[in-house]
């Protein structure tokens, strides 16, 4: 590119970039670089504010409602942020200009960069606080087309276009079209010297170029130290869950004790492990019959239990089965602890096997009070 030239470079931008975007333009303190001199801040000129990211979505959104479209994502580009520079040559020409004169030029360059991309201007401001006069732009991201909102696609051969309009508003000031790379590679010059070339006529630019990559510099710096912190917590927790494992082998161990002497305690071995029986008031016989003009006596006992002592034994299984109950789900919440899953996946195995079997055992209590019952003759 000469530099007594002219040049514009746009980007489709989100929401959220486009918000940025606007602060930027507008000197929003947020949003301001340190390389701007804000003595100089009040020499800018909003020709057109800017408007709200918000608001530009909302209007989309409602197209594309009524047109039966899909609804926008949160990441769509609802605008196109647009910059115009000159090269070293080209900004005395522009800087000899009253500054109405400039606000103008500026304002018609815009205005035909949105023509050619077939959308509307929405913000236009120009800054001479920095070192080097421009103007950024803002365009509508999508393109209302016959009541559809069409997402902003641009080819080469439209960027193309955009600089071959931007050349023709500055043509008579003696402000030109720089040479597309492409053109002075076909012509023989290295691409190596294209880059140079070009870096050598942005100068004036450099200093924005360069605050610009330190901040991003500085902003990867701070997500990698971020990052790192979380690795070596990471770290730290594992070494100290690893220094953990024989203690949680050690509460396994026990948890495994507990659980085989519930259910030994289900499986009653002995007379003070068994429930305490309902104890009989008295046994009663009798029963006489007539039979064919002859007496037959057919004598069957009947045991007598009072109705306490029967309410007695039901409560006292009630809270034996309770008690295995609770202590189960104490056991089985110790034992859900992820460390445990992932560590002791056999030893889990082994806990399963008991805890079913105390299932087993404890709802066999059924089985027993039918039992005794029948030990006393109290039938099913």
């Amino acid at each position: 590119m000469s530099s007594k030239s002219i040049s514009v470079r746009i980007q489709p931008s989100s929401g959220r970039k486009g918000a940025g975007q606007r602060k930027h333009d507008l000197r929003d303190p947020s949003e301001t670089p340190d390389y701007v001199d804000a003595s100089r801040s009040h020499l800018n000129s909003i020709i057109i504010e800017p408007p709200k990211s918000e608001a530009i979505r909302a209007e989309i959104s409602a197209n594309r409602l009524a047109a039966g479209q899909q609804a926008l994502r949160a990441d769509s580009r609802t605008t196109v942020s647009g910059i115009l520079t000159f090269g070293k040559e080209a900004q005395p020409i522009i800087e000899k200009l009253s500054k109405t004169a400039q606000d103008e030029i500026f304002k018609r360059i815009a205005q035909r960069v949105a023509k050619e991309a077939s959308r509307p201007l929405l913000g236009l401001v120009v800054h001479r606080d920095e070192s080097a006069i421009h103007a950024h732009f803002t365009l509508r991201g999508y393109e209302l087309r016959d009541g559809r909102e069409i997402a902003p696609r641009f080819t080469p051969t439209d960027l193309k276009r955009f600089q071959d309009a931007v050349a023709a508003e500055v043509a008579h000031l003696g402000i030109e079209r720089g040479t597309p790379k492409a053109e002075r590679i076909k012509r023989g010059e290295s691409r190596a010297q294209t880059v140079h070339r070009t870096v050598a006529e942005l100068h004036n630019d450099l200093p924005k170029e360069l605050a610009a990559a330190e901040a991003e510099l500085f902003e990867a710096h701070g997500k990698r130290c971020y990052y790192e912190g979380l690795r070596n917590k990471a770290r730290e927790q594992l070494r100290a869950e690893g220094a953990n494992v024989e203690k949680l082998e050690k509460r396994i161990a026990t948890y495994e004790a507990r659980i085989a002497k519930l259910t030994d305690s289900a499986r009653p071995t002995a007379p003070d492990q068994q429930l305490t029986p309902v104890k009989p008031m008295a046994r009663m016989r009798a029963n006489i019959q007539m039979e064919k003009n002859w007496i037959k006596t057919v004598t069957q006992e009947y045991v007598i239990v009072l109705d306490e002592e029967a309410r007695r034994f039901e409560r006292q299984t009630a809270e034996r089965e309770k008690s295995l109950l609770d202590e189960l789900a104490r056991a089985k919440e110790k034992l859900s602890s992820p460390l445990v899953r992932m560590a002791l996946d056999e030893q889990r195995k082994e806990q399963e096997r008991g805890l079913r079997e105390l299932h087993e055992m404890t709802y066999g209590s059924k089985n027993r009070t039918k039992q005794i019952a029948q030990d006393y003759g109290l039938g099913d």
